[in-house]
């Protein structure tokens, strides 16, 4: 059943988040509880359940999220995407004692990614382990030295740490390296507290991503 866009009607699979044509978000189709529930039940690719468990976290429907995933974890416990994921939903909803079991359980998997590597850092500064997230940076500055570190998780570090000129300093260095992570500055809600700051305006309109923009 495809979704139709409140601000510009075009239509959208009912698995996606936002709008293809103007990036608005999207609310799930009336039917997307009972789809939900078949994807549960059906041995359906496992990207695709996690992008179905993800839309509650964009609609700021944690506690859903969080459910969602858990009852997948059982059947698959050792899968670093599925831990990845229910820290994102217990970080959002700021349970960040339990973000960061999942986030080190998923690291003790093997799935020690920039990426991973650099969300930790992010969900430490946040829980106030400021040691911890200074370590990370510490560990992706090492890790520069051997091959290409994204810029983008160094900044989402620092916007974790409450040092907001910093963090726009390394979202512009990723910008100037044309660093494909920065598209995640644009996915609610981690980057929440910072949309008001005219620098974010002026990057996502450096991005061409201005449409996403709130008026």
């Amino acid at each position: 059943m495809a979704i139709k866009c409140p601000k510009c009607k075009a239509e959208n699979p009912d698995a996606q988040s936002f709008c293809g044509e103007c990036g608005t978000q999207l609310e799930p189709a009336e039917n997307a509880q009972a789809s939900f529930t078949k994807t549960l039940e059906t041995p359906l690719n496992l990207l695709i359940k996690i992008r179905r468990g993800y839309m509650y976290i964009y609609k700021r429907d944690f506690d859903r999220a969080i459910d969602y995933f858990k009852i997948i974890i059982d059947s698959e416990p050792n899968n670093p995407m599925l831990r990845h994921s229910l820290m994102e939903a217990y970080a959002q909803k700021k349970m960040y004692d339990e973000a960061i079991s999942e986030g080190e359980k998923m690291l003790e998997l093997g799935a020690r990614a920039v990426a991973n590597i650099g969300v930790m850092g992010f969900y430490y500064a946040l829980a106030g382990k400021k040691d911890k997230a200074h370590s990370i940076l510490a560990e992706l500055r090492q890790r520069s030295n051997q091959g290409y570190v994204s810029s983008m998780w160094v900044g989402t570090v620092y916007h974790g740490l409450g040092e907001t000129d910093k963090a726009f300093e390394w979202l512009e260095k990723a910008y100037d390296e044309r660093d494909g992570n920065l598209i995640y500055i644009t996915i609610p809600p981690p980057f929440d507290s910072i949309r008001p700051d005219p620098r974010f305006k002026q990057l996502m309109k450096k991005m061409g991503l201005e449409n996403l923009l709130e008026k």
